[in-house]
């Protein structure tokens, strides 16, 4: 008998594909089919054969490349995405691409290849973001050592027909440009302005959503700062006592250590929306980090702050380094300056630490100090804090599967420290998240889960303001609308300062059929958080579609999806704004969008599951739906 021993041997692998390509064949066949094979043509094969790489097979839109060298293949993506973005025009837009790279094993057949090397190459590609790139673990270890690029961790992530969990990381170049988010712009439909451009984002912008469901903070965009201040806005301003809080540097920049430092800064915003008589306003990151405070003094004054927090943070060994500022907007003054040493194991100290010396600084806030020290009688094992910390990376991206994944790591949390109330709320919240988007395939099992964990988190500390948001949002989903506005009450009552919550007070008055109201509370949550997250932008935009304001709310919309393209819930009401505006083609071009990220959508179920009190609410909202889906 005949020996088939299958041939072996390691090898880089990447593979790509384009984004929305079953959209654009559909929009335009013929010259979605040329403008594939020019960008293979003029882009991608030359810059393969440069980069010493063999094109394994072509599959329809996707590509499958071989190299020897993990450098190489890093090496060719970033210049293949390079490429296609500094190529397209708006005369002349190109494919948009997805890469993923693997390092690893594969089975040699004639000139294909197999193996779990392969496909693990493929679910990377699948993970990636538009015009971004996804490496392996095993490919990262080889990878960094080019200076040219800087990785992000997104942490381990379970994907299909693999039985293990795979390190991930996200490339990024030395200048800080994030390879990602650029958006397939070929046939599609023009918009009215430019705000479907994506922006360059840093890592505050990556966990947008763990300060709206946790009560953290959100990581920003870079941009600008400027607000329009409205009568609502402007009596929040007046507060005599305002202080805006500046994520602190990480001076390490490892991508290890991204997680870890977000989570000291959301802490520590968080340890500020504590306080009973005090505007606390979280900012974005400064972009110049070599000018002192200038820029950090500057957006203090456009936000009519009277002070400002900045600093730094520095892991020298086993041991965090933080250096804080607390600084007078107006004058450029300096109060106070404190360097602040924790070991490792007791990280989770330095939010409070940090907020307990500046609060007693400013006026009216002393007794602050004694009322911290009652409310967090807790504090957690480092590990257990880590975990919560790598569960709110996962939590951020605001997919179904992330959604669930971060429960796993909030659950191995409450193993190692079951007194640790913040991920049993966490947890709570997935399941609420859950019953409210649809995502939900037991919403009875579901919402038991919610409950159970709410009860459980506030048993052992009635003071996590998490588990009452958790809470409101079940009862949002089950139209019990006073209930709702009440236990978001608690939280407020609890963290004074929580934007979140007046954000998701917004919403619940815009499904009762008061979208004033949730107009005035979603000013209060851009004012305590003026970058505006995607889901404030989102719950401004509701309140001004159930004004029949749906110009501005086409223009509020694209500003949340240009912040999380995948939000799949800002794409149906835009589908069904322009379908009020009888602007049909973007509205039925908006609809395939969602139709792409849930092939099984149904309207029925949409109507079904949206917690709309008005029936005209409702009706609203669905004709445009059934509009922008060709009925």
């Amino acid at each position: 008998m005949t020996d088939h021993r299958a041939t072996r041997r390691l090898a880089a692998i990447l593979a790509a594909d384009v984004v929305g390509y079953s959209r654009l064949m559909s929009d335009d066949e013929e010259g979605t089919l040329a403008a594939l094979n020019r960008h293979r043509r003029e882009e991608f094969n030359p810059l393969v054969d440069h980069h010493g790489g063999r094109i394994v097979k072509l599959m329809g839109d996707g590509t499958l490349v071989e190299f020897a060298s993990v450098v190489d293949a890093v090496d060719c993506a970033v210049a293949i995405q390079q490429a296609v973005g500094s190529a397209a025009t708006d005369a002349d837009p190109r494919i948009v691409l997805r890469i993923g790279i693997n390092l690893g094993d594969i089975i040699i057949d004639g000139d294909d290849i197999y193996g779990d090397g392969v496909n693990i190459a493929a679910r990377l590609e699948q993970i990636a973001e538009p015009g971004g790139i996804c490496v392996s673990g095993a490919a990262y270890d080889t990878a960094r050592s080019n200076k040219n690029l800087k990785f992000q961790s997104l942490g381990e992530v379970r994907v299909k027909n693999i039985d293990r969990s795979i390190l991930v990381y996200k490339v990024r170049t030395d200048s800080g440009e994030d390879l990602g988010k650029s958006k397939p712009r070929f046939n599609a439909p023009k918009q009215p302005d430019k705000t479907r451009t994506r922006t360059i984002l840093s890592i505050w912008a990556s966990l947008a959503l763990i300060f709206l469901l946790s009560g953290a903070y959100f990581y920003h965009l870079h941009g600008g700062w400027g607000i329009q201040a409205t009568d609502t806005v402007q009596k929040d301003r007046e507060y005599q006592r305002s202080i805006v809080i500046f994520p602190f540097r990480n001076l390490n920049r490892e991508a290890d250590d991204d997680y870890l430092f977000a989570g000291i800064n959301e802490d520590l915003l968080t340890e500020f929306s504590f306080s009973q008589n005090l505007l606390v306003i979280g900012s974005p990151t400064p972009n110049n980090a070599a000018d002192g405070y200038n820029e950090e003094r500057q957006i203090a004054l456009e936000l009519n702050a009277k002070y400002l927090l900045a600093g730094s943070i520095r892991r020298i060994g086993n041991t965090v380094r933080t250096n804080a500022r607390l600084i007078e907007s107006s004058s450029g003054a300096t109060i106070w300056a404190r360097a602040f040493e924790h070991p490792e194991s007791d990280i989770a100290a330095v939010g409070r630490d940090i907020s307990e010396k500046v609060i007693a600084l400013l006026p009216g806030q002393k007794s602050r100090v004694v009322n911290a020290t009652k409310r967090r009688v807790h504090f957690p094992d480092p590990k257990a804090y880590d975990l919560l910390l790598q569960g709110n990376v996962f939590f951020a991206r605001f997919t179904p599967d992330a959604v669930r994944a971060s429960r796993e790591f909030y659950a191995q949390a409450i193993a190692i420290d079951p007194k640790y109330a913040r991920p049993v709320a966490n947890i709570a919240f997935t399941h609420a998240l859950e019953i409210a988007f649809g995502w939900s395939a037991k919403p009875e099992q579901d919402l038991q889960k919610a409950e159970d964990y709410i009860k459980k988190a506030l048993s052992i500390d009635m003071n996590t303001h998490q588990a009452h948001l958790a809470q409101g949002l079940l009862y949002r989903s089950q139209r019990r609308y006073k209930e709702a506005l009440a236990s978001f009450q608690k939280a407020m009552d609890i963290a004074p300062n929580s934007a979140d919550a007046y954000a998701m007070v917004s919403l619940t008055h815009v499904f009762a059929g008061e979208p004033d109201k949730g107009l005035e509370a979603i000013e209060k949550a851009m004012v305590r958080n003026p970058d505006h997250p995607f889901f404030y932008l989102y719950t401004k935009a509701m309140a001004l579609f159930h004004q029949d304001q749906f110009e501005a709310a086409v223009v509020y919309l694209q500003k949340a999806l240009n912040k999380n393209s995948d939000f799949v819930q800002g794409r149906l009401v835009l589908a069904s704004a322009f379908a009020h505006l009888d602007r049909t083609s973007e509205a039925r071009w908006e609809f395939q969008e969602v139709l792409v990220r849930v092939p099984d959508f149904s309207l029925l179920q949409e109507q079904a599951r949206a917690p709309y009190e008005n029936s005209n609410d409702l009706g609203r909202y669905m004709h445009g739906l059934k509009i922008s889906a060709g009925g």
